[in-house]
């Protein structure tokens, strides 16, 4: 999609079909869950809201340049609505849920076609974003959003000490404050969500918005 116009009302009809046999909400066997528990991996489910994202990207003046990182990517629907909404060319989603990570896996070709993949480029990892081996992925993002509502305090101490290795970064939206990030703390910004209207935490600097 090159038009730099974007109908979104088009787009949110085709994220809903294109997702509509795929479900967030699963049930896991207690082994998983117990297994998932020893990892530090929430498995929490919730979506954000198509156009309270997209006006979020608007507001950091999300570009061309950007590399748009998803912790803890679910279904793949905000790295997808980043790509089709936004002028950003990259987003990469992490999940350690393989059970997600797979529907979101089965979507890929659909959406593909729509993205016209030779400009736009989605990239799902399946696995503990705080793995060693992600790292290099991490590193290359210049925005990240964590729907961190369930983290635990613990887990976004991990979070901001691995974000604080990556240079690239100019700003981070997470639902949770984090204590231990390098970037500051920037402004408070409502985000609509599938469970209710929260208030998310911007770390930026001031000049984001220039």
């Amino acid at each position: 999609m090159t038009n730099k116009m974007f109908n979104h009302e088009m787009l949110q009809g085709f994220l809903a079909q294109l997702y509509q046999e795929a479900t967030g909400y699963l049930r896991y066997s207690p082994e998983e869950v117990k297994n998932y528990f020893n990892q530090g991996v929430c498995l929490t489910y919730g979506e954000v809201e198509y156009l309270s994202l997209i006006a979020f990207a608007q507001k950091i003046h999300l570009n061309t340049n950007d590399v748009f990182l998803d912790l803890g990517s679910g279904l793949g629907k905000i790295c997808a609505s980043i790509l089709l909404g936004t002028p950003c060319k990259t987003a990469i989603g992490i999940e350690a849920s393989l059970g997600l990570h797979e529907q979101a896996i089965k979507a890929l070709p659909k959406l593909n076609v729509f993205l016209e993949p030779e400009e736009k480029k989605i990239h799902l990892l399946q696995g503990n974003f705080l793995s060693p081996q992600y790292l290099p992925e991490v590193q290359r993002a210049t925005v990240v959003f964590i729907n961190s509502t369930a983290f635990t305090s613990d887990l976004l101490d991990k979070i901001g000490e691995m974000l604080n290795k990556c240079l690239s970064i100019r700003a981070i939206f997470s639902f949770k404050p984090f204590a231990n990030l390098t970037l500051p703390f920037c402004q408070s910004i409502l985000i609509e969500t599938s469970w209710d209207t929260v208030l998310g935490r911007l770390y930026a600097s001031k000049s984001i918005f220039n």
